[in-house]
């Protein structure tokens, strides 16, 4: 393992979620909001707005922390052409299940990290194909009343009872579907201060 540093690893993100992932690595960090807009370009892709907004988050962090290690990250999913966000209310989450029932959706989780030592940019981007049960409108409400996932693209929460929506994953990194891609973040650490192992 690389001798520690005075540099700070910093997660561009206030998610509960990435948090919890992170901490699963036992590394020290903080976290910076990284404050963008989030909408989705003309003509962009699910995993292209994912790729470039993970990119974005990592940057506006390093602009004020450039001496410190940036992991900036975002999840899109799509389904046909349909970019999935997050619902924000019951009734869009709803709705949002109502079309992925029965159907495979595919979640992009770009993950990009800043290195201080030489200002460079490394990124993946994880894709991971959910196939969903067929459904029926009582399920779908009774979840949605249980979880709330109302902050979540996609309308559910893997790691908790969305797991009953979903007939397969498919997926080289299992912790992707969450939010943050621990094993791309882990070889994206190599040669760090901050890789785990």
């Amino acid at each position: 393992m690389p001798s520690r540093t005075s540099a700070n690893l910093i997660l561009a993100s206030q998610s509960a979620y990435r948090q919890a992932q992170l901490r699963q690595l036992g590394l020290p960090f903080t976290t910076a909001a990284a404050y963008i807009n989030e909408e989705v370009l003309t003509g962009e892709n699910a995993q292209q707005t994912a790729v470039r907004l993970a990119k974005t988050k990592t940057l506006k962090i390093a602009k004020e922390h450039a001496n410190d290690y940036i992991i900036g990250c975002d999840q899109t999913a799509g389904l046909d052409d349909i970019i999935l966000g997050k619902p924000g209310t019951e009734e869009n989450a709803f709705n949002q299940l109502m079309q992925c029932q029965a159907r495979t959706v595919t979640f992009y989780s770009a993950l990009c990290v800043y290195s201080p030592e030489n200002k460079q940019l490394i990124q993946h981007c994880t894709q991971t194909k959910v196939s969903f049960r067929e459904l029926n409108e009582s399920q779908i409400r009774s979840y949605i009343q249980r979880e709330s996932p109302l902050d979540c693209a996609g309308s559910f929460k893997c790691e908790g009872l969305g797991i009953s929506l979903f007939e397969s994953i498919q997926s080289d990194d299992p912790s992707a579907l969450i939010g943050l891609p621990l094993i791309a973040l882990c070889t994206a650490l190599q040669h760090t201060p901050f890789q785990p192992i």
